[in-house]
Parts: structure tokens; C-alpha cells; sequence
């Protein structure tokens, strides 16, 4: 009691009150965290956030020779800008390789990567983001599916001048998707999840794009503008890809263009209007889709002026 006795009475019923009250909030807190994980109807936690991961740094950008520096990374996300990424290695034409393996429910996954460098991504051996040889700043986006079990990622990274950055994240999207009711389905779903945008300083799409950029929605009127900084104003192509849930149905895709459009769903072309000369597109398509996922790809090509694109679905 000799601990207790600069203590008054009131004091210590206070003090014996607050210990006892933090004491059951710490075994509150405590259950919390190991008992049993709740239901996720929408996102789960990133996967990069569960554990760490293998990093091997090298001074060069291409990964030859033996790594330079071998360390535990908690997480792939590092902005050095002008700096060297650790005591030993160059501030400029450095690379990286991050390595790690995930156990994963079965799912839809989305893979985000945000750098200023070239990156590539791996999962299990199979190359799903390839922009390794592509500099400058992006925001890349790209889903996959996975069924239940551990799973081997791998992400290279190469740095060759100016600003460093790197950033990956992997998260579990709706995995139930499909035991949905077609009412919770809704079939303009394109316009609440991400396109990926990759855009062409050329008006065939060859080579890797010159400017990367997710979008909510294809609804663009450019003019005379060129989509971003470093794409040409007139004379270039673009390409838009995603994977969405449809209901059982058919559905209407509308399409308006300036100049040059194609549609496909599931690689099936259902809007062709690709000319050599000024074209000013309006158009409608129909196709019976089964409940379930399917992929949608857009082209488009600019040749010379004003530059608009707009596609929307309805069901029928």
C-alpha cells in the first residue's frame, strides 16, 4: 500500500475507478482485435498493408548484377523524388524488386500503381502491369481475378533521371458479386467504377502509351484541346478497357464521336466507325449479355479539329 498513500480517499477510489475502467477498455479492445474478422461487403483491407515484403535494390535500372541492398519493406509506397532510396545506392538509374506471397479469399482484386519510373508487376509468374520501359508519372489501374489460397507478387521498379516515386496496392473488390440480385445490379455500373485511359501520340495505338489516367466515366469533349500535356492535340488515339457487372439483358450502347470509334464487348466488335478522313459518329448498338462479368474496350482516334467522345449503355 506504500504505492497508494500519497493518495487521499477521494483520490484513490478515483485512481482505482480509472485503472479498473482502462482495464476492461484494454480487454475490449483486445477482443476486438483477435476475434472474429467482420463481414466486407465492399473493399477489404489492402493487401499490401498485411505484410511486409522482400526488397532488393540495385544500381543500375535494369536489375543486372547482384542486388546492392536487401532490406524488409513494410509497404511498397515511397516518394524519394530527387534522392537516393538508401544510404549506398545512386539518387538516379536505380531499380528495385519487391516480392512477397498473399493468401487471398477468392475474388475480383484491383491493382493500383501510381510511379514516376517504369514498373511491372507479376502474379504468379504471369506479367499483369508491364510499363517497365515507360517513364513518367502515372496512375495505373488493373483487376484480376484470383481463386482462394497464396498467391506470388512481384513488382520491379527502375528509376532513370528526375523525380522517384513508387506506390502499390492490391485490394479485394466485391467477391459475391455474382450472388447479387439483378434489382442491385445497375446497368449504367461503368459510371461508378474505373476506366483505365491509355493515350497515343499516334492514331493506331502502337507502342506504349505516352500518358496514363483513370476515369469515371467516357464523356470527354476535348476541342481543340489535347487530352493531357504531353499528348498531341491533333493526332492521337486513345484506348479505354474495363470489366463490369451487368444484369441479364440487352443492352443499347449509344456512341458519339470526333472522329474515330470502336467498341467491343468481349472482344466482340459491335461499333466500327474507323475512317481515314473527318468523321463525325452517331451511332447505336445492341447485344443480350448473360448476368455476370464482362469486358468493355473503347478506341478512339483523332485526326484533325475538335475532338469528342461519349459512350453510355442502357437495358433495353
Amino acid at each position: 500500500m506504500a504505492h497508494f498513500q500519497r493518495f487521499s480517499p477521494l483520490r484513490l477510489r478515483l485512481f482505482v475507478v480509472a485503472r479498473l475502467f482502462l482495464g476492461m477498455a484494454g480487454l475490449l479492445i483486445v477482443g476486438l482485435a483477435i476475434g472474429p474478422r467482420a463481414s466486407v461487403h465492399a473493399d477489404d483491407a489492402p493487401i499490401s498493408t498485411l505484410s511486409g515484403w522482400n526488397a532488393q535494390f540495385w544500381s543500375n535500372p535494369n536489375q543486372s548484377g547482384s542486388p546492392t541492398l536487401e532490406r524488409r519493406d513494410p509497404s511498397v509506397d515511397f516518394n524519394w523524388h530527387l534522392n537516393a532510396p538508401a544510404s549506398g545506392l545512386p539518387s538516379d538509374g536505380f531499380s528495385a524488386r519487391w516480392t512477397r506471397s498473399a493468401s487471398v479469399l477468392t475474388g475480383r482484386f484491383r491493382l493500383v500503381a501510381v510511379v514516376n519510373g517504369g514498373i511491372r508487376v507479376r502474379v504468379n509468374n504471369e506479367v499483369v502491369i508491364d510499363h517497365f520501359s515507360n517513364q513518367g508519372y502515372k496512375t495505373i489501374t488493373h483487376y484480376i481475378d484470383l481463386n482462394s489460397g497464396t498467391h506470388q507478387i512481384e513488382i520491379d521498379y527502375a528509376d532513370h533521371g528526375g523525380q522517384a516515386r513508387v506506390k502499390f496496392d492490391m485490394q479485394r473488390m466485391m467477391g459475391l458479386a455474382e450472388s447479387l440480385p439483378a434489382r442491385q445490379i445497375r446497368p449504367n455500373a461503368g459510371k461508378t467504377r474505373f476506366w483505365q485511359g491509355e493515350y497515343f501520340n499516334n492514331l493506331n495505338m502502337t507502342g506504349e502509351p505516352a500518358y496514363i489516367e483513370r476515369h469515371t466515366n467516357i464523356n470527354f469533349n476535348w476541342g481543340e484541346k489535347s487530352p493531357a500535356l504531353n499528348i498531341k492535340r491533333d493526332g492521337f488515339s486513345a484506348r479505354f478497357s474495363k470489366r463490369d457487372y451487368f444484369a441479364s439483358g440487352i443492352y443499347q450502347f449509344v456512341v458519339q464521336a470526333d472522329d474515330n470509334v470502336r467498341v467491343y464487348v468481349d472482344n466482340k466488335l459491335i461499333v466500327n466507325e474507323w475512317l481515314t478522313q473527318h468523321n463525325r459518329v452517331a451511332q447505336s448498338a445492341s447485344i443480350s449479355l448473360h448476368q455476370g462479368w464482362h469486358d468493355i474496350r473503347i478506341e478512339y482516334a483523332d485526326l484533325s479539329n475538335t475532338a469528342h467522345l461519349q459512350v453510355r449503355w442502357e437495358l433495353k
